[in-house]
């Protein structure tokens, strides 16, 4: 996994965006990564998640990296991180029925988003591969 500052270096205008919108409390609800690498879509996606969840953001509004939430996140321990990705045989994120969607479906996820965090921080989810949705 890249570290932080790796992601920053890598990436400092649109992390320099992130933060700015975090620290004025506009940071939107969700987003779309693109990269053609899958390590750099999912490093990133954590690196957002603690832009958004850090509940100590140094002044300059990035992540501090050293809280309990930063480093759950970067460990993928996090209580109240989701992620769903694609699954089966055909290797796809199904939506699912509407009464008792079984796991691995995108009804079930956001079912899951739905319900009151443990944490009582964010709840974060994370869509692998979204263009695998049927």
């Amino acid at each position: 996994m890249s570290s932080a500052s790796d992601m920053t270096s890598r990436f400092p205008e649109v992390t320099a965006s992130l933060v700015s919108a975090r620290k004025n409390g506009r940071l939107a609800h969700s987003f779309l990564l693109i990269s053609e690498s899958e390590e750099t879509r999912r490093d990133y996606a954590i690196f957002l998640a603690q832009i958004a969840a850090c509940p100590a953001p140094l002044a300059s509004g990035e992540p501090d990296l050293n809280c309990p939430v930063c480093r759950a996140l970067a460990k993928g321990s996090y209580m109240d991180l989701h992620t769903l990705g694609p699954v089966g045989k055909m290797y796809q994120i199904r939506v699912g029925e509407m009464v008792n969607p079984e796991p691995n479906t995108l009804r079930a996820f956001m079912n899951i988003l739905y319900l009151t965090g443990s944490t009582g921080g964010r709840k974060i989810g994370i869509i692998y591969e979204a263009d695998r949705m049927n």
